[in-house]
């Protein structure tokens, strides 16, 4: 009799052990860049410390060259969350891609137009007539064009060239254009290394704050998986803070998944990438936290850029309804 409860328990153990390993949740990721980014430490540092599994999730990443490919990898059903910049998110959407922000865990913009400091542009009229290297893939150029509208410049007035991302830093370094659209934390660094001083004209300005890179979902998936979605970002905030907290580790971390990275530039990135994360609104509310005004501000930059024609309804736009408890933990990291 005992042996017939003690195969039976195993039996149920086997069934337990079972059904907890089918649970898991398989959560696709598609990332913005084609390689590992800094600014993506925070999760790469939650996956290696298993805080994805803790959650009953099996995270896959899929590293994508743009915004506006992963936006539409995502709506698309492809992936089942996506990093992508705020603004080609707008875009995306304005264009009727089924597309959510549920995170802005990139609190401050990394994008902008590196110039050469040789280059004579100084302020943003000073761009008339000059050759400028774009990618269309990256969204910064729509942020440029609304910054141009704003200060009342006509964007047909820039001799822009279309590039692949890979083709700016050498492009800049040989002066074969005076400036490009590119990153802060990634564009700029390697083109410094080279002995080339270089400025940056960010795209954030006195009339709008814009939020950097988000954790975006297809609308229609998020309303059946918000509990996956809760899970992702409960495990993404512990690791973002155990890399804010541990640059170190977020180093290694990086090191690992991109052996072919230069560690010291990497080192440098990471120090700008970290201080895009936090803001007051993070210390008040929690990491990734949004403010409509915010979105708000950005919708109305393009629109007034004439980048977009029409507005998306902000309640589709973005929501902070599936940021975790444990958001909050964030604290006073900025």
């Amino acid at each position: 009799m005992k042996r017939v409860v003690r195969i039976a328990m195993a039996i149920a153990l086997g069934l337990v052990v079972a059904s907890s390993v089918h649970a898991a949740d398989t959560v696709n990721v598609a990332l913005n860049w084609n390689v590992p980014y800094s600014g993506w430490a925070g999760f790469y540092v939650a996956r290696a410390k298993g805080y994805y599994e803790a959650e009953g999730l099996e995270v896959k990443w899929t590293l994508i060259k743009g915004s506006n490919p992963v936006n539409q990898t995502v709506a698309s059903g492809s992936a089942a969350l996506g990093v992508a910049a705020a603004s080609s998110v707008v875009v995306a959407a304005s264009k009727g891609l089924p597309l959510i922000a549920v995170s802005a865990f990139m609190q401050t913009n990394p994008e902008g137009v590196i110039v050469r400091e040789d280059s004579g542009i100084k302020q943003l009229k000073d761009f008339v007539g000059k050759r400028i290297a774009i990618n269309p893939a990256n969204p910064t150029s729509y942020l440029f064009e609304a910054k141009l509208a704003r200060a009342g410049i006509d964007k047909n007035s820039i001799d822009f060239i279309n590039v692949q991302p890979e083709a700016m830093v050498p492009l800049i370094i040989k002066n074969e254009v005076k400036g490009g659209l590119g990153y802060w934390d990634w564009q700029a660094i390697n083109i410094r290394k080279e002995g080339v001083p270089v400025n940056v004209f960010v795209m954030s300005d006195d009339k709008v704050q814009i939020y950097g890179n988000v954790l975006v979902a297809n609308r229609e998936w998020a309303k059946k998986s918000g509990d996956v979605i809760r899970r992702f970002l409960k495990a993404s905030v512990r690791g973002w803070i155990d890399a804010f907290d541990n640059v170190e580790l977020a180093h290694a971390t990086m090191m690992k998944a991109n052996t072919e990275e230069d560690p010291n530039f990497l080192r440098q990135a990471l120090a700008v990438s970290m201080k895009l994360i936090g803001s007051p609104a993070t210390v008040q509310h929690g990491f990734g936290w949004m403010e409509k005004a915010n979105w708000e501000a950005l919708q109305e930059a393009l629109l007034k850029g004439r980048v977009i024609d029409k507005p998306t309804d902000m309640n589709n736009l973005f929501t902070n309804a599936y940021l975790p408890a444990n958001a909050k933990d964030w604290g006073k990291r900025q």
